[in-house]
């Protein structure tokens, strides 16, 4: 019965932490840009990252490229943020 409990507890801790593990995501510029609840990082860049650094052309874009395929940054954010004193 002991070995029986610890095989059900190492099974529910395996299965606990693979749920809990983030899950990349595509990048969209969408997503990259929606604003979550005054964080000051829109929560799905951190899944979008590695996707963007593998699968688009970064480097060598102009400053106007960037922002087109990015987005402006977090305008309505970086007003918030100035508002404040």
């Amino acid at each position: 019965m002991n070995i029986l409990l610890r095989l059900l507890l190492i099974l529910t801790l395996c299965f606990s932490l693979e749920a809990c593990k983030d899950k990349n995501i595509p990048f969209d510029k969408t997503g990259w840009n929606e604003s979550g609840d005054g964080i000051p990082c829109p929560p799905l860049r951190d899944k979008m990252l590695d996707d963007l650094l593998k699968n688009h052309k970064l480097k060598g874009l102009t400053c106007r490229q960037l922002i087109d395929k990015l987005g402006d940054q977090n305008s309505e954010f970086s007003l918030r943020q100035r508002q404040h004193y």
